[in-house]
C-alpha cells in the first residue's frame, strides 16, 4: 500500500515554486450603453402605513429590580416627549455643585501612595509597580518653560548683555540668592575670564562607567594616584575584519618612575628651569574601553585660580563616553590576538612647529577680537 501511496504523487510536487495562474482582461475599449427605465423606481415595493399599524400601542417593557432599576420611568411620565417625538435630540441638564461632587470617581490612597515614593536604589518595572503618577516630571517642564529661551533682536541682546554687567558691579553678597536652593549663600564674587594661556589648546570631556585606576591596599598613595589620573593616556585602536570595523580605546597609565619624573617636572617648571628635551616618559597599558563621541553638552571648562584672583574657561567641542569593553566572541578573539597591541608607550616632549604656532596665534587673535568688539558696546 504505501508503495502505491508514493508512486501516486501530485502535479506539481516536484517542482520549486506553486504554481499560480494569472489572466488579465484587456481594458474596456469604450463605455457601457444603459437603458433608461420607464417607470418609477418605488413601483413595485411602494409602502403605505394602514390605520391598524398608526394606533396600535406598544406593550412597555417593565425593568426587573434585580437589575438595579428599582423605579419604572416609563411609568413615572418621564419618557413621553421621547415617544411623542422620536427625532428629539437630548439635552444634558446640569447637576447640582453637591452631585456633581459626588460623581468624581473614587481615587484608590494606597496607590497614589505607592506612585509618590522615590525609592532611587530600586529599579521599577511595569511588572513591579504601576507607577501611576511620575515623581518629579511636572516641576520640571514648569521650569523648563519658565526659563525658555526667546527670539530677541541684535539691539536687545546688547541691551540684555549690558544689563549683565550693570548687575555685576552693583552686587552685592548678602543680597545673591540661588534660584533653586534658597538655603544656600553666597560668599564671595570671583570674575571670569578667558583662559588665556591654555585657550589655543582643544579640550574634550571623557567620562568613566567606573574608576580606571582603582584603589587597592598596596597600590599607588593617594597624591600619586591622583596625579597618575591626570596624566593618562588615551589611545584609540581599530580592529578590521572581512565585513566590519570595530574600534575601541585602551588606556594607558604612567609608570612609577614617570610619576617620580612628572612631579620633578613640575617643580622645575615653577621655578622656569624646566628642559623639554630632558625626560622620557613610560606608559603601561591597563584595560580597553568602548566609546562613543558626541558633541558636548557643557561648553565651557571653568576652573577656579584663587592665586590669579578669578576664574578661568576654556572651550569643550566633544564629549566621549567610555564603557568597559565587552567579552569578545570567538571570531573577534581570532582577529584580535593576530594584531600586536602596544603594551607601552613611550613619550616625549618636543617643541611646537611653525604651522602650529600660527594656528595658536590665529585662535589668540580671534578671542582677542570678540574681546574688542563686547568693548565697543
Amino acid at each position: 500500500m504505501s508503495s502505491k501511496k508514493d508512486a501516486q504523487k501530485k502535479v506539481g510536487q516536484d517542482f520549486a515554486f506553486k504554481l499560480r495562474y494569472h489572466c488579465e482582461l484587456p481594458p474596456v475599449p469604450f463605455d457601457p450603453v444603459l437603458l433608461k427605465y420607464p417607470h418609477a423606481e418605488d413601483r413595485l415595493y411602494r409602502y403605505k402605513e394602514t390605520s391598524l399599524l398608526s394606533n396600535y400601542q406598544h406593550q412597555l417593557v417593565h425593568p426587573d429590580g434585580d437589575q438595579g432599576l428599582p423605579c419604572n420611568p416609563l411609568q413615572l411620565g418621564l419618557c413621553e416627549k421621547e415617544f411623542q417625538n422620536p427625532n428629539h435630540k437630548l439635552t444634558k441638564k446640569k447637576l447640582d455643585p453637591k452631585d456633581e461632587a459626588l460623581m468624581v470617581k473614587p481615587v484608590d490612597k494606597k496607590l497614589d501612595s505607592q506612585g509618590v515614593i522615590n525609592v532611587p536604589w530600586l529599579r521599577r518595572s511595569e511588572f513591579i509597580s504601576a507607577q501611576r503618577n511620575a515623581y518629579g516630571r511636572g516641576n520640571k517642564k514648569d521650569y523648563e518653560k519658565k526659563y525658555i529661551e526667546k527670539e530677541y533682536t541684535i539691539d536687545e541682546q546688547i541691551a540684555a548683555i549690558k544689563n549683565t554687567f550693570d548687575k555685576a558691579r552693583n552686587a552685592n553678597v548678602s543680597t545673591l540668592q540661588h534660584p533653586r536652593n534658597k538655603d544656600l549663600k553666597a560668599i564671595e564674587i570671583i570674575p571670569v575670564f578667558p583662559d588665556f594661556e591654555n585657550w589655543d589648546d582643544n579640550y574634550c570631556m571623557v567620562t568613566y562607567d567606573e574608576d580606571p585606576i582603582p584603589e587597592r591596599k598596596e597600590t599607588l598613595p593617594a597624591d600619586q594616584h591622583l596625579l597618575a589620573l591626570e596624566e593618562s593616556l588615551l589611545k584609540p585602536l581599530a580592529l578590521k575584519t572581512e565585513d566590519r570595523t570595530e574600534s575601541w580605546m585602551a588606556y594607558y597609565t604612567p609608570s612609577k618612575d614617570t610619576i617620580s619624573k612628572i612631579m620633578q617636572k613640575r617643580r622645575l617648571e615653577e621655578i622656569d628651569q624646566y628642559n623639554i628635551n630632558q625626560f622620557q616618559y613610560e606608559y603601561k597599558f591597563q584595560r580597553e574601553y568602548d566609546h562613543q563621541a558626541s558633541q558636548s553638552n557643557y561648553p565651557f571648562f571653568l576652573q577656579v585660580r584663587t592665586e590669579e584672583g578669578g576664574a578661568f574657561y576654556s572651550p569643550i567641542q566633544n564629549q566621549l563616553k567610555l564603557k568597559k569593553r565587552r567579552a569578545l566572541s570567538k571570531r573577534d578573539r581570532y582577529y584580535s590576538d593576530n594584531i600586536e597591541k602596544p603594551t607601552k608607550i613611550l613619550m616625549k616632549h618636543r617643541p611646537l612647529t611653525s604651522e602650529e604656532r600660527e594656528k595658536r596665534k590665529n585662535m589668540m587673535q580671534d578671542l582677542f577680537k570678540i574681546e574688542a568688539e563686547d568693548e565697543d558696546f
